[in-house]
């Protein structure tokens, strides 16, 4: 066992400088992409409906999108010698936690604005400012813990929101006109899969 070379991961560890509070915040911060991650599972568990799963589906896209693009960009991260878990994933381009949240931002912003008419206005405004703030608040958390160089999140937050803008128009303006049709599959009743009829939705994107 003494001569094993130990490795951490860093999909839920986040380091902060010790008796820094603002630090031990954002630290928390950090980690708002793993909960959506944790809720996009759950929601398809519980309600096991078609607009749900589509939008996890490419949510994992992106993902897989950012391991491909930090591969072949090869760009590493900030040094920072008091980070224990640095050596998990050296290479930082695109941020995986920007990307993350750019496609969880766009998608839900847009979907806010054109398919939840029948929310009221300033529900949907609030709503919005929030999944804002949240995408600005973990893109400047990763910078502050010297995870990333600010060019990193700011490229991870873009492809992200641009492959959610996609897939939201993907979505709703292909995968959604078989939706009912699949539901009707037998290994669809087999799994109880649904979908559901939007009460809004009158906007179209152009």
């Amino acid at each position: 066992m003494e001569n094993l070379t130990w490795a951490s991961t860093s999909l839920t560890c986040v380091e902060f400088p010790r008796g820094d509070q603002f630090g031990h915040l954002l630290a928390y911060v950090s980690l708002i992409p793993i909960a959506v991650l944790v809720s996009y599972v759950v929601l398809v568990l519980h309600n096991r409906d078609l607009p749900t799963i589509c939008v996890f589906l490419g949510q994992m896209l992106n993902e897989v999108m950012n391991v491909v693009a930090k591969r072949m960009l090869k760009h590493l991260r900030p040094e920072n010698p008091h980070h224990l878990v640095g050596s998990a994933n050296k290479y930082g381009m695109p941020s995986q936690h920007s990307q993350c949240m750019g496609f969880f931002t766009a998608y839900c912003c847009l979907y806010l604005i054109y398919k939840a008419s029948h929310k009221n206005l300033l529900t949907r405004g609030l709503l919005i400012i929030l999944l804002i703030s949240s995408l600005i608040a973990v893109l400047y958390s990763r910078v502050y813990l010297l995870y990333h160089f600010t060019s990193q999140c700011i490229a991870g937050a873009m492809i992200g929101s641009l492959f959610g803008y996609f897939w939201f128009r993907l979505t709703w303006d292909f995968f959604a006109q078989y939706f009912d049709k699949i539901t009707t599959w037998k290994i669809s009743r087999f799994l109880g899969l649904n979908t559901w009829k939007l009460s809004g939705g009158k906007k179209k994107l152009k």
